[in-house]
């Protein structure tokens, strides 16, 4: 039998007083992952230096990758070619720190660290 994932995304806000403005719903997305077996859940870490580019390569078949950020990590950009101006993941600072879902299409792509200090984070490929 083949393996499954569950991915659960739960979100509610509430006020600083503890009162519901957004109701809390919550979607649960099962999939068979595309890592193989031995690899599927693999957990990586990477620390990227300052005004440093790390290429991160995906276990083959992988479908998604969890990129857990610190609450310090600002400034990163997701970049999928050399050259390209990519996607802002964080700013530059009063950073959140939320958990990033990529849809993995290729098996390598690449963070750009453009901040002043080194970064280190932990994905997890599915």
């Amino acid at each position: 039998m083949a393996s499954l994932a569950k991915l659960k995304i739960e979100l509610s806000v509430e006020s600083g007083t503890g009162e519901g403005i957004l109701q809390s719903f919550a979607k649960d997305y099962r999939f068979v992952p595309g890592a193989a077996a031995d690899t599927a859940g693999t957990r990586t870490t990477h620390s990227i230096a300052a005004a440093t580019f790390s290429a991160l390569t995906a276990p083959t078949g992988a479908k998604l990758a969890l990129i857990l950020l610190p609450q310090d990590a600002e400034s990163l950009v997701l970049k999928g070619l050399t050259g390209d101006a990519g996607i802002a993941l964080t700013p530059a600072s009063a950073v959140v720190g939320l958990p990033i879902i990529l849809p993995v299409s290729s098996p390598t792509f690449g963070i750009l660290n453009s901040g002043d200090s080194t970064v280190t984070f932990t994905v997890t490929w599915l």
